[in-house]
């Protein structure tokens, strides 16, 4: 797993490249202020799995950097922080972190924090997949329902032939149903012109 580290204070980044040195992981980069952070994220973002942000670097805090982050390209965060605050956490969680470690920060607890984090961003992320394929399903439904119409009026045919009929031209011109039903559906408009 390939890590970004965001954290301003020199004897804590050691502590995590310590944390991490075994082979599971390789630290991308490790950089000290919010500007950085974000330079360096847009330019190697298709190279990090995951960012280690702490609440309290230079510039800006790091939930807003990781709202910068998100906005260009979205990977699984685990914040960093010596507070325990509710408001922290709410606007974490909103921010769209995936966890939240609190200092002292032992190996235990950040190889947890990064394992939770990575199943959570990849089950959201399967989620996200599943939601964009059942809305194209579903307009791909509403085009198929909207030939069949056409062609129930135009032909004056019954609901299953003209279902039939778009099977039948479907297989006969190797394309998609709903393919078919668009081609029907554009056909239509230029004829009503």
């Amino acid at each position: 797993m390939k890590i970004l580290i965001v954290e301003d204070e020199w004897l804590i980044q050691e502590g995590y490249k310590a944390m991490l040195s075994d082979g599971d992981f390789e630290i991308v980069a490790v950089v000290g202020d919010a500007g950085e952070a974000i330079e360096i994220f847009k330019r190697l973002h298709d190279q990090i799995d995951l960012a280690i942000v702490d609440i309290n670097i230079p510039e800006m805090d790091g939930i807003e950097v990781i709202e910068q982050f998100n906005q260009y390209c979205q990977i699984p965060c685990v914040i960093v922080t010596g507070y325990c605050d509710e408001v922290l956490i709410k606007r974490a969680s909103n921010a769209g972190v995936f966890g939240y470690l609190q200092k002292p920060v032992d190996r235990y607890d950040l190889l947890s924090a990064i394992s939770v984090a990575q199943e959570r961003f990849q089950k959201l992320h399967q989620l996200q997949i599943e939601v964009v394929n059942s809305q194209k399903a579903l307009e791909d439904r509403k085009v198929i329902e909207r030939a069949k119409g056409i062609l129930m009026d135009k032909f004056e045919i019954k609901e299953c032939d003209a279902m039939k009929f778009l099977q039948k031209k479907s297989k006969d011109r190797n394309k998609k149903l709903a393919e078919i039903a668009r081609e029907i559906i554009r056909a239509e408009q230029l004829l009503n012109i």
